[in-house]
């Protein structure tokens, strides 16, 4: 399960179904990148894929929620473990960020 899969999970964590256009605007992926993780969670029953009831013409429209069997329940210890001396293993940092704060920290030592 990567860092895509888990933020899925979060989104869909409170328990209400979502079509795939609500989940989308949440996590903030693009189609490709959702529909993929979706289709993976679906097939690893960590997500629940439902048909919705249409009264009109058009293709049908799925929600998306939280599986409730016994492999739903298993969460993944947090990927990363903050520590203070070591910026690096911060997950909210780019790498971009984490080199910048290294650059004012060897600058503030010089002085």
């Amino acid at each position: 399960m990567d860092l895509f899969e888990e933020r899925v999970l979060a989104a869909l964590n409170d328990g209400n179904p979502r079509v795939f256009a609500q989940l989308l605007d949440e996590v903030g992926f693009s189609r490709n990148t959702l529909k993929l993780r979706l289709k993976r969670l679906v097939a690893q029953s960590l997500v629940m894929k439902e048909k919705t009831v249409s009264n009109g013409r058009g293709r049908p429209k799925y929600t998306y929620s939280i599986s409730s069997s016994p492999a739903a329940s298993f969460r993944r210890p947090p990927r990363y473990v903050y520590n203070d001396c070591n910026p690096a293993v911060q997950p909210h940092k780019t790498p971009l960020q984490v080199r910048e704060r290294r650059i004012l920290q060897t600058n503030q030592k010089q002085m």
